[in-house]
């Protein structure tokens, strides 16, 4: 049985706005995935669900951006925050304003990002860590972590010359 949790869409609106103005593009979503098969599969249904909203908003390459920053972030909260735990939630909201904004949230103890190795220098080539985070920040035009590390907010713009 799934024990994938979702809510009822919620104003994910940027502090500020004003809450009579229609923000399209907007989500948010709570997720108990029980293995990685699941979890691939709903990084997958999202990215299906951010993609033609990317398109219709003139951004590049969202089966790239969208969705390699989405499986990161994901992933990383399942495996590293919630520790494969089906029953700590992963949170995902976006919105789009003049740029794309996700957060991610798990339930887990936190990290500090400083402490977390360069993956490209030459010591760190072969260790199995430390990519998704690099990968994020690849694609990110502003990138942050908030309460402890259980939560990253990512800032994309439509285009970005970063793309391979």
């Amino acid at each position: 049985m799934s024990m994938v949790q979702r809510t009822q869409p919620v104003d994910v609106r940027p502090e500020g706005t004003d809450p009579d103005e229609a923000l399209e593009g907007c989500f948010q979503g709570i997720f108990r995935p029980t293995c990685t098969e699941e979890l691939r599969s709903l990084i997958l249904s999202l990215s299906r669900r951010i993609e033609p909203e990317w398109r219709s908003r003139g951004y590049r390459s969202p089966e790239l951006r969208a969705r390699m920053v989405l499986e990161e972030a994901m992933l990383n909260a399942w495996h590293h925050g919630n520790k494969e735990d089906p029953q700590k939630a992963i949170t995902v909201r976006w919105y789009f304003n003049e740029r794309f904004h996700m957060e991610v949230q798990d339930e887990g103890e936190g990290f500090d990002v400083d402490l977390i190795p360069d993956p490209t220098r030459k010591e760190n080539l072969c260790r199995p860590n430390g990519r998704g985070i690099f990968i994020i920040r690849h694609f990110s035009r502003q990138l942050a972590w908030e309460d402890r590390g259980r939560r990253v907010l990512v800032e994309l713009d439509p285009e970005d010359d970063s793309v391979c």
